[in-house]
């Protein structure tokens, strides 16, 4: 019997406040010389031992950079072929810098040592793709940590649970005097533990429930009409609901006849609305991030969501869950924003004429996937972290994952909306959101 041999490979990806530790190879590698990649090598074992991928880390970091890391936790894995055509295991692990002073100690392997934010490292078009979406999960994960680091110590740091936020939102505002103090605290490991969610900071939230309670908004107008009508029969079907807010879309599944809905959202004061003004005997809601469904047990009929997937950095992991989810036949339905809207790196912009007429949407970006950062109030500091990805990559991604796609609709104002909001005549210039009607195949 013949037995086959892998290369087991250790990278760190390693931060120290907001940067991430990049290296350029030196093109006397063997493997990809001359990219830009994580810090790491082979796993080379004499003996019998514990910890060896950790400790097969901490030695390549420090021969290859000369600094120490503290091992954080597991990342990611993959397999991939190497230039000799044999088959690497690839096991990335989030690591924080503890000390030591940056450098190329051996010029063999590395010939550039660079820090880098993850914005500035998802719009580095000299990085490859593996590497933009091993510092966006990193990053996504520093982040949520990091907030579980202050929310169970606002005592020591001033820092309060709703002032700060993790994982897909950066809030600018917050009560401490010298957040400087924080990271200090974070950088140092002192702060391990913490959660948040934009949606849950006071001053935000009643921003946002005064846009959704404008008597003629977006959703209301355009996608909710657009959407609804793409909707299965669900007569004693059973319902999740991703990103289900206020929960009128729960509501309106039990309305509709559904035999259960469950709705979540990563929101508290979304879920208490949600329970206070849409409570049903059939629906229960649940506070949970849309990367945790995998745990649920209960299978469903139809997987909706309204204008959530734009800020879910995984949408390979999701759409796995989602699938394992659904019944035979099931049904995905999700509306999400628009690639041209996400695209810009700067923001959606327009070019208008002397008059501050609109002339022409500014397209830029489109196809260089990653992570986007805007305002989501003009008048307003407050930062969301969204991920683009251009069309093409969005279809075939539910394709790959085992969906057959029915609809694709972008949604355009009929004539009630244009009576209600001449403005949204921009929608036929670029249109805000896509929605996507797919079947588990």
């Amino acid at each position: 019997m013949s037995t086959k041999r892998y290369i087991v490979n250790v990278e760190a990806a390693i931060y120290r406040g907001d940067q991430w530790l990049i290296v350029k190879r030196s093109q006397q590698e063997e493997h990809a010389p001359g990219t830009l990649a994580l810090v790491g090598g082979k796993v080379e074992i004499e003996s019998a031992k514990d910890d060896v991928l950790e400790e097969t880390l901490r030695r390549e970091v420090m021969e290859e950079v000369g600094v120490e890391v503290d091992v954080v936790d597991y990342l990611e894995s993959k397999a991939f072929a190497a230039d000799d055509g044999r088959i690497v295991v690839d096991i990335v692990f989030l690591c924080r810098y503890k000390g030591g002073e940056t450098r190329c100690v051996d010029k063999h392997e590395v010939a550039e040592v660079h820090w880098a934010t993850a914005r500035d490292t998802a719009g580095n078009l000299k990085a490859p793709g593996y590497l933009k979406q091993a510092i966006a999960r990193a990053e996504e994960k520093r982040l949520a940590r990091m907030g579980d680091a202050i929310q169970s110590c606002p005592k020591e740091t001033g820092l309060s649970s709703s002032s700060f936020t993790s994982g897909n939102i950066v809030i600018k505002e917050t009560s401490i005097d010298d957040l400087s103090n924080v990271m200090k605290l974070w950088n140092d490991g002192e702060v391990m533990k913490f959660a948040g969610n934009i949606f849950d900071n006071d001053a935000f939230f009643e921003k946002y429930s005064k846009l959704r309670k404008r008597e003629h908004n977006y959703n209301g107008l355009v996608e909710q009409p657009a959407i609804k009508a793409l909707l299965p029969g669900l007569q004693g079907k059973t319902v999740l609901d991703l990103g289900c807010g206020y929960g009128s879309n729960c509501i309106d599944f039990a309305n509709r006849g559904a035999a259960g809905v469950v709705g979540i959202d990563i929101s508290n004061k979304m879920l208490g609305v949600a329970r206070e003004e849409n409570s049903h005997e059939l629906i229960e809601y649940k506070q949970m991030d849309m990367s945790k469904i995998g745990c649920l047990t209960q299978k469903f009929d139809l997987v909706f969501s309204s204008l959530a997937f734009h800020y879910v950095n995984d949408f390979g992991k999701l759409l796995r869950d989602i699938r394992c989810l659904l019944n035979e036949n099931g049904i995905l339905l999700f509306s999400q924003e628009h690639p041209y809207t996400t695209a810009p790196k700067c923001g959606p912009s327009w070019t208008k004429d002397a008059q501050g007429r609109k002339i022409h949407y500014n397209l830029s970006d489109y196809m260089c996937s990653g992570i986007r950062h805007a305002k989501f109030f003009a008048d307003s500091d407050d930062v969301v972290e969204k991920y683009h990805r251009p069309f093409s990559e969005i279809v075939n991604s539910i394709i790959s994952h085992g969906f057959f796609i029915n609809n694709v609709v972008e949604p355009v104002p009929g004539e009630y909306a244009l009576e209600k909001r001449p403005d949204y005549y921009d929608e036929f210039h670029k249109t805000t959101s896509i929605i996507i009607k797919a079947t588990k195949a």
